[in-house]
């Protein structure tokens, strides 16, 4: 497997955000973000967000392949209604996803039961408000 390609967002020169973007490993015909973090006293103010879309414009750019990203943090979930990322899927991780992770041996989930959302960024994207709850 390819390793991930990560980026770092600086204020004054100390890191406060960390992003990593892995290629599909089951086909590699498209990226997905494998890691954002924000450091506790810098999350809330949009820094995971810009760094998120300014990554995924240069990188969506550069390889001419898909980015998505799926994740369970309600800060995102209204992601799509701001920036170029368009909703694919939102719901319940249930135990059909476990029993294809235990039959391909992957690592157990820890979002069993917990909504999740997915996103795909598109750079040509014209906004359209949808709500999602």
């Amino acid at each position: 497997m390819k390793s991930a390609r990560c980026f770092t967002a600086l204020y004054k020169d100390k890191p406060v955000a960390f992003i990593a973007l892995i290629i599909n490993p089951y086909g590699g015909k498209y990226y997905r973000v494998s890691r954002l973090v924000v450091l506790p006293d810098y999350q809330g103010i949009g820094i995971g967000t810009k760094l998120l879309t300014a990554i995924a414009k240069c990188w969506t750019t550069k390889t001419q392949m898909p980015l998505f990203l799926i994740t369970s943090n309600p800060q995102l979930k209204q992601l799509h209604k701001r920036s170029k990322w368009v909703l694919t899927r939102y719901g319940h991780v249930g135990k059909g996803g476990l029993e294809l992770r235990l039959k391909l041996k992957t690592h157990q989930s820890t979002s069993i039961n917990r909504q999740t959302f997915s996103f795909r960024y598109n750079p040509d994207l014209i906004h359209r408000n949808i709500s999602v709850s």
